[in-house]
């Protein structure tokens, strides 16, 4: 009885912590796009480069997001869990 209970809530504190991960993502991703366009509008190339590095870094926290999220579904499909 205790490990299910235990199996929930670390499914719980996954989803919670996932969903903070994209918003951090797209936060971080949004900053990039001001830095990015203030550099530019002002002429400031290092400050274009941290905006440009910092989507990058946001876009590719997306996509290890996007792998976590594959892989948990599989694992799903494959123990049955899907069809909850």
């Amino acid at each position: 009885m205790w490990e299910v209970l235990e199996l929930f809530q670390v499914e719980q504190e996954a989803i919670s912590v996932g969903i903070g991960d994209k918003i951090g993502n797209t936060a971080q991703d949004a900053k990039g796009k001001i830095k990015e366009s203030a550099g530019k509008a002002s002429g400031d190339d290092q400050m274009e480069a941290e905006g440009r590095i910092d989507q990058a870094k946001a876009n590719a926290k997306d996509a290890i997001e996007g792998v976590k999220d594959k892989a948990a579904e599989a694992f799903n499909k494959v123990t049955g869990k899907d069809e909850e």
